[in-house]
């Protein structure tokens, strides 16, 4: 089974990779932005490939040993994943509740105009190479009624909101894309939310609005993940406190960043509970007011990641089918996860630049 050393050994084929590319004067690198945000982007990048070797992981015992979809046995190659969900439902919070605060509103049109955009396209290009491997898998034969036919498929539209139905009659039809959806429905939930949480945005509101939230999902409901949200947004106030981001941003944030990093992968067992979600606070703290990790984050190889990050994140399951599947009886868990390394990366790359890209470009023009 795979180790914990197959993390280092697939980043360093990425970065070699990604240094390749810098050299193929075709404009692969121009998507990189230089923002205040800059760190983030290289947060992204490193949870989006985080997930991608978690299901990696999960994958090669479906595929190869037992026919199971469920967490490694390694507790840390099952922890990276659901700590890259965590981050990936801070950034979310954080972000657009800075957007909120520097701009005192929100336009709801324009906002979900460019939700839209920004996610949409990506998405509907996976569930068509979805529709495609479910149909070679069938033999391009129609197993079930037209019309049930077309019910799957809508409901695979919509953003995960309607689960992982399985299509024309091939089982667990999830496992061909990892079952990665299940997260866009809380950012579509969260996007819905938007325009009446922000009527919480001044501070004395919002700290009534916390507790309540809080409360609530203490005694009533177990979906631990929202509470997130909730965090990236917290930290939006503290990064304006200019002593805060020094220190994050700086040599001491550095360290501590490393030391409460090796504390949760220690100690906690799950992020989705009260213990992995306190014990991720002060990490998530720490990134989101600027740290860099001695700016590891800042590295253009991890922000090109964090531009490709949600073509990798919604395609990287499927490439790991179409490698396992064709080369999975001829080599070892190793040599397929670097082929599929450099796979994914650059099929992500050109979703960014031909899919992602020309439709922010277009939203952009168009405001």
């Amino acid at each position: 089974m795979p180790s914990i050393y197959v993390i280092p050994l697939l980043f360093l084929v990425a970065i070699i990779l990604i240094k390749l590319m810098q050299c193929v004067p075709v404009g692969v690198m121009s998507g990189v932005n230089e923002s205040r945000f800059s760190n983030l982007d290289g947060f992204r990048g490193v949870l989006a490939f985080l997930v991608y070797i978690h299901h990696s992981v999960i994958a090669y015992r479906y595929y190869f040993i037992d026919r199971m979809w469920v967490l490694p046995d390694d507790r840390i190659l099952g922890l990276i994943g659901q700590f890259a969900v965590s981050g990936f439902f801070c950034l979310t919070g954080f972000l657009f509740w800075s957007k909120i605060l520097n701009n005192g509103k929100i336009d709801v049109v324009d906002f979900f105009k460019g939700r839209i955009a920004r996610v949409y396209p990506a998405y509907l290009s996976s569930v068509i190479f979805l529709v495609f491997l479910v149909f070679v898998k069938s033999d391009f034969k129609l197993s079930v009624p037209l019309s049930d036919f077309f019910r799957e498929i809508f409901s695979w539209l919509l953003l995960g909101t309607s689960g992982s139905p399985d299509i024309n009659g091939v089982n667990q039809t999830g496992v061909l894309n990892a079952y990665v959806f299940w997260t866009l429905k809380y950012e579509f939930y969260f996007y819905l939310s938007l325009p009446l949480l922000s009527l919480f945005v001044r501070p004395v509101m919002f700290l009534l609005l916390v507790p309540l939230i809080t409360l609530y999902y203490t005694w009533y409901a177990t979906d631990y993940v929202v509470i997130y949200f909730i965090i990236g947004a917290i930290c939006s106030y503290s990064r304006k406190i200019k002593f805060v981001s020094i220190f994050c941003g700086g040599f001491g944030g550095g360290l501590s960043l490393l030391f409460f990093l090796a504390n949760y992968f220690i100690k906690c067992d799950t992020a989705y509970s009260w213990y992995g979600i306190l014990m991720s606070m002060p990490i998530m703290f720490i990134i989101l007011n600027g740290g860099g990790l001695f700016n590891l984050l800042t590295n253009s190889c991890f922000r090109f990641l964090g531009e490709i990050s949600y073509s990798l994140y919604l395609f990287h399951g499927m490439v790991i089918f179409i490698v396992f599947s064709l080369l999975g009886e001829y080599m070892g868990y190793v040599c397929l996860m670097v082929l599929t390394t450099i796979s994914i990366i650059i099929l992500s790359t050109i979703s960014y630049l031909k899919v992602e890209r020309p439709f922010i470009r277009y939203f952009n023009r168009a405001r």
